[in-house]
């Protein structure tokens, strides 16, 4: 039967390796998290929404939207969109 440093140490090994996993998490999530921002019409694409009516779900990355995508409001392509900067 293990005794108790032993067991403690079994935990301090699987506290450490915790962090490792929250943070490539949260960086692959901070990648993700660009919003876009159609310069005719004002619409944002938000990639946390998506575009479901159009068939791009949720978590969807406005890089990897299809070419032939287009704005749900005004029907221009990807071309039209810049990033959206977020006023603080």
């Amino acid at each position: 039967m293990p005794n108790e440093a032993e067991n403690f140490s079994a935990r301090a090994a699987n506290i450490r390796k915790v962090p490792v996993v929250i943070k490539e998490r949260t960086l692959k999530k901070e990648r993700i998290m660009d919003k876009y921002i159609c310069t005719v019409c004002g619409y944002i694409y938000n990639p946390e929404v998506g575009d479901p009516e159009s068939g791009i779900e949720a978590g969807t990355p406005f890089e990897e939207i299809p070419d032939d995508w287009v704005c749900p409001l005004c029907g221009v392509g990807k071309d039209e969109f810049e990033k959206y900067e977020e006023a603080s």
